[in-house]
C-alpha cells in the first residue's frame, strides 16, 4: 500500500487548486513535492504525513494545511498552548492549565528550540502555528 492518491491530490492542490501556492517559490514548492513523491511507495505513513504537512504549509495560511489529528489521542492529556507556553493538562474539557504543569523541554531540546523546528511544518499567521504546535508534541 502506498501513498500515491494522497500525493496526487496534494499535488494537485498545490500546482492548480489553490491559489496561496502561486506566491510559493516554484523550486522550493517543486523541491518538496518530490521529497513527498518520494515517500509514495512507503508504508512510512508519519514520514508521508510530516513532509505533506511540509508541502501544505508553504502556502503560509492556515486553511491549506494537514493537522496529525491521530496524534491528539496518544496521551491521555492533552497540550494546551496559552501564549508563547504549552501546558500538560489530565483535565483538557477545562483547559486548566497551571504553572506546575509547564512544559519546558523535551528529551532535552526547550519547548522554544522545538517549536522553532516545528515551524516549517506548520501552516499560518503568526498566532495559528502556536495553537497547531502541541499536537506535535503529543
Amino acid at each position: 500500500m502506498g501513498f500515491d492518491a494522497d500525493y496526487e491530490l496534494i499535488r494537485n492542490i498545490a500546482l492548480h487548486r489553490d491559489p496561496a501556492f502561486d506566491a510559493v517559490n516554484k523550486a522550493d514548492l517543486e523541491a518538496s513535492l518530490r521529497a513527498l513523491e518520494a515517500l509514495t511507495p512507503t508504508n512510512k505513513k508519519d514520514h508521508f504525513i510530516l513532509i505533506a504537512m511540509k508541502v501544505l504549509a508553504l502556502a503560509g495560511n492556515g486553511h491549506t494545511r494537514i493537522i496529525p489529528n491521530t496524534a491528539i489521542t496518544i496521551v491521555p492529556y492533552r497540550f494546551v498552548a496559552l501564549g508563547p507556553h504549552v501546558f500538560l493538562t489530565d483535565a483538557p474539557q477545562k483547559h486548566s492549565a497551571h504553572a506546575d504543569s509547564q512544559v519546558l523541554a523535551i528529551n532535552g531540546p526547550s519547548v522554544e528550540d522545538l517549536f522553532r523546528a516545528a515551524l516549517p511544518y506548520l501552516a499560518g499567521t503568526h498566532a495559528r502555528p502556536r495553537v497547531i504546535f502541541p499536537i506535535i508534541l503529543a
